[in-house]
């Protein structure tokens, strides 16, 4: 029975109660709760300020925020950009508009006008750096990067110490640093300092989020089914591989994510996908943080391919280049962004290139691994988060490994499941050794049988005085059997 029924005594009822039991309970709790208090408003008021501050919400800055004017939706009819209702001009209006509504979009001073003294712009550029090093970052952190632009001509130890830890409580007071929670306690005190986040970066990061938000299923990239039909069956693909090209290619939505695990196939995949795109006669722009993987993505995908760094600047100085570069660097709705090793890209570089996509109604793919190595010195993580925001497709099944063992352990390893270290001792994959020089030892050993054995082999290691060393040895080896001869060359200071 339903709330508000009447049985069929013609009793009422509320979810199989009587009403006048119910009636009876109801007088009871009244009778016997205590009675609400409720605060004078400006104590609330004052309450509320306290909290907002203690994370860095000043009322300066909320007003700030607060400002920012939110755009409604806009209704888009084809291909063509997002057009906004109230723009006359029409595609000149595009998703971009939400460039402007998403917090603020400025170098990250404070509300009240920014630095004046030479304090403080030593301040906010140690803030800066310490956020372009992060995404987030400890008050050690910052101190660093204080220290480092700090003069300390004519002041003792003691003074430059002092100053340090003054300038970085000063900094810390700045509006561009924000509060992000302290850690669960660790070890030592370091481990559980609290963590700071600039406003530079997090609004990077929400500009990233709203684009991909409001540009899901719209018409972005979106190939003609007859096209992508084509592409598969040309592809060997299996059922997870085409439905991560039918959601790439014929999704539509601005921004993708295709998250992948070593040895799941996202080559073949991100083949598939161009191959339906240039069916169609979009055009497909590859892109990597290092050169290397930006070669390999141009194999996958028979497109030119070349470092992000590169695209970006070339989008930033677009009058040096010839007229192949300008029209290899230029965005249209008919142009689709692809981005691998995406969990290496700097969040700041994501934010340049989605907002030049967004202005351009291009559709973006970021693929990669948020379980791999993320970004080196600089705020990462926008993979992982626009694939937990639900904007991405995920390949799940393991292809590369011919042993069964290894394909579920490369899985537990990634989730970083330390307890499978015990499968790859006991399939001999590990050589535990005592110390670093037996390490080194039984590193070149290996080498040298795998080679004698007509192996390929790479040497390892992870400091580059273990690399001289084995490289030494190596060259050594090298000399001895004949491999290296005549005179030496030296280059620099480097024979």
């Amino acid at each position: 029975m339903q709330f508000g029924e009447v049985s069929e005594n013609g009793q009422a009822e509320i979810h199989g109660v009587p009403a006048e039991r119910v009636a009876v309970v109801k007088t009871a709790v009244l009778k016997t709760r205590r009675g609400k208090t409720h605060p004078e408003i400006t104590s609330l008021r004052a309450t509320w300020t306290a909290e907002a501050a203690g994370v860095g919400w000043t009322p300066a800055w909320l007003q700030h925020a607060a400002a920012v004017r939110t755009p409604a939706a806009a209704d888009r009819a084809g291909r063509g950009p997002d057009v906004l209702p109230t723009d006359p001009a029409g595609p000149a209006d595009s998703l971009a508009h939400t460039l402007e509504t998403v917090l603020p979009t400025g170098p990250g001073q404070d509300p009240a006008g920014g630095p004046g003294s030479e304090d403080d712009r030593l301040l906010l550029a140690a803030l800066q750096a310490a956020g372009q090093r992060r995404a987030v970052f400890s008050r050690a952190d910052l101190a660093g990067q204080v220290a480092a632009r700090l003069p300390t001509s004519g002041l003792t130890a003691a003074e430059v110490l002092a100053r340090v830890e003054t300038l970085t409580d000063a900094a810390l007071r700045l509006s561009e640093a924000v509060p992000v929670g302290r850690p669960v306690r660790g070890v030592t005190p370091r481990a559980s300092d609290p963590r700071y986040a600039t406003a530079q970066v997090l609004t990077a990061e929400a500009r990233i989020l709203s684009l991909a938000e409001r540009g899901r299923r719209v018409g972005y990239g979106q190939t003609d089914p007859l096209a992508l039909l084509a592409a598969v069956r040309t592809a060997r693909l299996d059922l997870g591989h085409y439905r991560a090209v039918r959601h790439l290619a014929g999704g539509g939505a601005f921004l993708t994510v295709l998250t992948a695990p070593a040895g799941a196939g996202k080559t073949s995949t991100l083949g598939a996908a161009a191959a339906a795109w240039q069916q169609d006669r979009y055009r497909v722009i590859g892109l990597a943080p290092s050169a290397r993987a930006a070669a390999e993505l141009g194999v996958a995908t028979g497109t030119r391919t070349d470092t992000l760094a590169k695209w970006l600047h070339a989008q930033a100085h677009p009058r040096p280049l010839n007229a192949q570069e300008r029209a290899w660097a230029h965005l249209d709705d008919r142009t689709v962004l692809i981005v691998d090793e995406a969990s290496m890209a700097s969040t700041l570089d994501l934010d340049r290139l989605t907002a030049a996509a967004a202005r351009a109604a291009a559709k973006v793919v970021l693929v990669g691994d948020p379980g791999q190595i993320g970004v080196i010195n600089g705020p990462g993580g926008m993979l992982a988060a626009l694939a937990d925001a639900g904007h991405g497709v995920q390949l799940e099944h393991i292809h590369r490994f011919t042993e069964a063992w290894e394909r579920t352990a490369s899985l537990q390893l990634r989730a970083g499941n330390t307890g499978i270290l015990t499968s790859y001792e006991a399939e001999g994959r590990l050589h535990p050794c005592p110390d670093g020089d037996h390490a080194l030892d039984a590193v070149f050993a290996h080498w040298t049988q795998a080679r004698e054995q007509g192996q390929d082999a790479l040497m390892l290691a992870r400091t580059r005085l273990d690399v001289d060393a084995l490289n030494t040895r190596a060259r050594d080896a090298a000399i001895v059997a004949g491999e290296v001869t005549g005179p030496v060359t030296v280059a620099g200071d480097r024979p």
